[in-house]
C-alpha cells in the first residue's frame, strides 16, 4: 500500500486543535480523491503529524509551515509497549536506514523522523525517550546514524 490509502492523518499546531483525514481510495463512480492531504497551522510555525497506518501503526513527526512532507510507514509503533527503549530505538533505526539506503527517504528526512519516533509523550506511552528510561545512548546513538 505504498500511496497510504485507508491511513488517517492528524496534524495539531503547537497549542492548536488537531485536524484529521483519511486517506481516501475512491470518491465516486471511476473517480478518485487526490491522495495528498492539506493542512494548515494557523499562525504557528510548526506542530505534529500523526499517521495511523491501515495495519494499526502509528507513526508521528513535527510539521513545519508551507511544507510538503511525505511521509513513509515506518513499521515499528510508539505505542506499541516494548519491553525495552532500545528494542524500540532499533527497530526505528533500522527501518529508517534501510529507507535511506533505497532512496526512499534522504538522511535528514530519515533523521527528522527518528526525531518524531523518539518523542511520544510520557503520560501516555511508557516508552518515550531515553532521558525518561535510562537509555538516553540508544537514542543518541541512533540519532548519530544518520
Amino acid at each position: 500500500n505504498r500511496d497510504g490509502i485507508g491511513a488517517v492523518v492528524s496534524v495539531t499546531p503547537d497549542g492548536g486543535n488537531p485536524a484529521a483525514r483519511p486517506v481516501l481510495g475512491g470518491a465516486s463512480y471511476a473517480s478518485q480523491d487526490s491522495l495528498q492531504l492539506g493542512f494548515g497551522l494557523g499562525d504557528e510555525t510548526s506542530g505534529l503529524v500523526e499517521v495511523l497506518w491501515p495495519g494499526g501503526i502509528l507513526n508521528r513527526a513535527e510539521a513545519r509551515s508551507g511544507e510538503t512532507l511525505v511521509f513513509p510507514e515506518i513499521p515499528c509503533d510508539y505505542s506499541t509497549r516494548y519491553d525495552h527503549f532500545g528494542r524500540y530505538v532499533s527497530c526505528v533505526a533500522r527501518n529508517l536506514g534501510h529507507l535511506v539506503r533505497e532512496r526512499v527517504v534522504a538522511p535528514r528526512d530519515a533523521l527528522r523522523f527518528l526525531r518524531g519516533a523518539l518523542s511520544c509523550e510520557d503520560d501516555v506511552h511508557r516508552i518515550c525517550t531515553g532521558r525518561h528510561h535510562g537509555n538516553a545512548e540508544a537514542a543518541q546513538a541512533a540519532l548519530t546514524a544518520f
